[in-house]
């Protein structure tokens, strides 16, 4: 009888063990998980926060403003050479790129074949000679970084500047056709196109001028008291 009360204790005892053995295991894999998660989503934000870090990086904001600057530089000097080559550059955008970019292929812009190419894009193709105003808030946003203050009042100079890359080009295109067709570029010929097939020429003119008054008038508050003083 005590021989087998023995075994039942060694027997309870053996159970015992591995129950507690199997609980001791639990507890330790449960943190190795939790840990392999974690350490996964801190590698993850890591990357994230690095990406982060770099873009509030000072530096990086200093080699953005500069190259802010070298792009205004680059636009003004390539608009305004195009201003006096683009009729011997003119044939350079016709060609297929292997054509343009060969070495027997000579252009007049100061800044090459690269130079001709976008000074045709943004101002014959697109907006006539308000594609300067392009370097110009290049150069404001490159001060702007470098220098941490705007040169000029932001949010009204983005007012007259998206008001002239819009009324400009349509003003140019309006009273130059043919060869200086470019002053207006693009957008000056389309939008002058579906004014006057709308309104005619006379109408067309008429609301050219009535919206550079009324912005004006929005913009500086203007009176009309020395009308009524002139009657």
């Amino acid at each position: 009888m005590r021989s087998r009360a023995l075994s039942a204790i060694a027997l309870a005892n053996t159970k015992r063990n591995k129950i507690r053995d199997a609980a001791e295991e639990e507890l330790v894999e449960k943190p190795r998980a939790r840990k392999r998660r974690t350490g996964a989503a801190v590698d993850t934000g890591g990357r994230w926060g690095r990406f982060k870090d770099f873009l509030a990086d000072r530096r990086t904001h200093k080699v953005a403003g500069l190259f802010l600057f070298l792009a205004s530089a680059y636009l003004m000097v390539a608009f305004v050479s195009f201003l006096f080559t683009w009729r011997i550059d003119q044939d350079l955008v016709g060609r297929p790129w292997a054509g343009i970019f060969s070495p027997e292929v000579r252009v007049e812009n100061w800044l090459g074949k690269v130079g001709a190419l976008v000074a045709h894009r943004f101002i014959h193709t697109w907006f006539g000679v308000a594609a300067f105003l392009i370097p110009f808030w290049s150069f404001l946003a490159a001060a702007r970084i470098l220098l941490g203050t705007w040169l000029l009042p932001p949010k009204r100079t983005l007012a007259w500047t998206a008001m002239t890359v819009l009324w400009l080009p349509a003003l140019l295109g309006f009273f130059f056709r043919g060869e200086l067709m470019f002053l207006g570029g693009g957008i000056g010929y389309t939008i002058n196109h579906h004014l006057t097939a709308l309104l005619g020429s006379f109408g067309t003119g008429a609301l050219i001028v009535f919206v550079a008054v009324a912005f004006t008038v929005v913009t500086f508050d203007l009176s009309f008291a020395w009308a009524n003083a002139a009657l």
